[in-house]
């Protein structure tokens, strides 16, 4: 926009990642981990050399995580304050197997929202090819948002480990309450709600064609 004062710039990011099984209170999570947005950048050199103040806004925001819940049979799980046990998969006795359901984990939803970042190198260099590039800043998203659906298996109300027996048993879809799992969305809804600043963290090395 103004040579060695002003550019403006726009990059995108697609990174998606899978974890091996994570387990957290009794609940195997897997699932694919997505950290996708694009943004555009207005960069100002202050001193006319490589620092740069820059501000701009992130314009697609697809970050979060989408996961396959599974409680093990023998397991118990607790939502809004009610202890639910998974039954074990028996052929005769339980065919549907234990709880599962999924997640939904999302950070920040899908709107413009400000980005504001400091770094050095600048990728229209007034002499040379190579510039190496840093970036460090945050950007501001709307509160997370959870999403907790209990979809299969067997859930039971009461276990005796004594005879090793599962009572009150039925569907989970159906046994675990709308109102546990709404119960246990809010709580953890209310532990994320300070999460709404993103980190920006970058390294890069450009080259000038001509």
């Amino acid at each position: 926009l103004v040579p060695q004062r002003l550019n403006l710039r726009g990059g995108a990011s697609f990174l998606s990642y899978s974890p091996s099984t994570i387990t957290t209170d009794n609940v195997n999570i897997n699932g694919t981990i997505k950290f996708q947005n694009a943004a555009a950048m207005v960069d100002w050199f202050p001193f006319h050399g490589s620092f740069r103040i820059s501000g701009g806004a992130t314009i697609y925001n697809n970050t979060g995580l989408t996961a396959a819940l599974l409680v093990p049979g023998g397991q118990s799980i607790s939502f809004g304050g009610s202890t639910y046990y998974s039954e074990p998969y028996d052929p005769v006795k339980n065919p549907a197997g234990p709880i599962t359901g999924t997640g939904v984990f999302t950070f920040g939803g899908n709107s413009v929202v400000p980005r504001v970042t400091i770094g050095t190198g600048n990728m229209l260099p007034k002499t040379g090819h190579f510039r190496f590039e840093t970036e460090i800043g945050f950007q501001y998203f709307s509160a997370p948002t959870v999403a907790y659906n209990i979809t299969g298996g067997t859930a039971c109300q009461n276990y005796n480990s004594t005879t090793n027996t599962y009572s009150n048993c039925g569907p989970s879809s159906s046994e675990v309450s709308q109102a546990s799992i709404t119960t246990e969305q809010n709580n953890l809804q209310n532990d994320l709600n300070g999460l709404r600043f993103f980190p920006i963290l970058s390294f890069g090395l450009s080259y000038k064609i001509h």
